[in-house]
């Protein structure tokens, strides 16, 4: 994840994520980042001052969990997901994955 000085466009550091990040949120209170990842994790980057941020580690979901609110208030976080099953190809594209009726959930 590129960290970028929102006046000047400038790229302040990059730190490591999962793949496939779908959301982002920000808890000011305590300098907290939250990016949420479809391989099943959510990132967290602590912010140390202005300028520099820090790497703590990765909170484990489920797969396909990206989907993701956070609560200001009570310092939730909320994700949706599904068990997924593979999909027929269609018209000679790589197969994806969809979702199994009946399988969704929230994480909190």
């Amino acid at each position: 994840m590129a960290v970028m000085d929102s006046n000047s466009g400038q790229v302040i550091t990059t730190l490591p994520i999962g793949d496939r990040v779908d959301a982002v949120a920000f808890d000011m209170d305590n300098k907290l980042i939250f990016a949420s990842n479809g391989d099943g994790t959510v990132s967290v980057i602590r912010q140390k001052n202005g300028n520099e941020y820090e790497a703590v580690g990765d909170i484990q979901t489920q797969r396909s969990a990206k989907t993701m609110a956070h609560d200001p208030k009570s310092k939730r976080l909320f994700l949706s997901a599904a068990e997924m099953q593979p999909a027929s190809a269609v018209n000679g594209q790589r197969a994806r994955m969809k979702p199994k009726p009946g399988h969704s959930r929230f994480w909190l």
